[in-house]
């Protein structure tokens, strides 16, 4: 099939290679979103709004993978099952919830983005590499203050509580993720 594709568009085969990582990619999270989502079925809008929130910032400021599908699959439900169904019933004041996400939101400018080796050589130059990080952090300060101010208006909500997991954890990740990388740098 792509074969066809790219006889008929004129793709070259790095362009061909390009696009079947992409369908890879899009089909492979597309199914992990619909197995972990059958966990949350009482709870199908709180889950995607975690997802769409998770996304925008871990896609933005990157850090920890996993190797495996499986064991991305695994993480994933994990850190959803914890943040939707167990964190959330600890109570913390808004004032509190609000002074951690502005914290997350100045340590996910200050450590992000977290890329490996071959990502950064991705980029034709530093330019193009300190542009894309300008964007991704300017990003996710937006997602972050969105969701403050959404966190503020509903307060009491499922998303609002499940939600601030969502970016205290995935900020956590991204300083262990950092310190790694540092750690690696030095060995």
């Amino acid at each position: 099939m792509l074969q066809k594709i790219q006889t008929k568009y004129e793709l070259t085969d790095y362009q061909t290679k390009l696009l079947k990582y992409y369908l890879m990619v899009f089909f492979g999270e597309t199914g992990k979103l619909l197995a972990i989502g059958c966990l949350f079925l009482n709870q199908y809008p709180t889950y995607l709004g975690c997802v769409l929130l998770f996304a925008m910032i871990h896609t933005a400021t990157g850090g920890a993978h996993c190797r495996t599908y499986l064991g991305c699959l695994a993480a994933s439900a994990v850190l959803f099952f914890v943040c939707i169904d167990l964190l959330p019933y600890i109570e913390i004041a808004l004032i509190w919830r609000v002074a951690l996400l502005v914290v997350c939101a100045l340590l996910n400018y200050c450590i992000g983005p977290v890329m490996t080796k071959e990502r950064r050589a991705r980029f034709k130059s530093q330019d193009n590499l300190a542009k894309s990080t300008k964007k991704a952090l300017i990003r996710v300060l937006t997602v972050i203050g969105c969701f403050i101010l959404y966190s503020c208006q509903y307060p009491e909500m499922l998303l609002a509580k499940a939600g601030f997991w969502i970016i205290l954890l995935d900020t956590l990740q991204l300083m262990a993720a950092k310190m790694t990388n540092l750690i690696r740098k030095e060995a």
